[in-house]
């Protein structure tokens, strides 16, 4: 039988757990937003 921590397990399921509402020890990092097209200009 293969097992794994915890923290693996979070590291696997973390943004289902997160979309499910279940609490998570470390959230995941937000994604950067790419800049548009208008905001490059400037």
């Amino acid at each position: 039988m293969k097992v794994h921590t915890y923290e693996a397990y979070e590291n696997e399921f973390r943004e289902k757990m997160v979309e499910a509402g279940l609490p998570v020890d470390k959230m995941p990092e937000p994604t950067p937003e790419k800049p548009t097209a208008e905001e490059e200009k400037e």
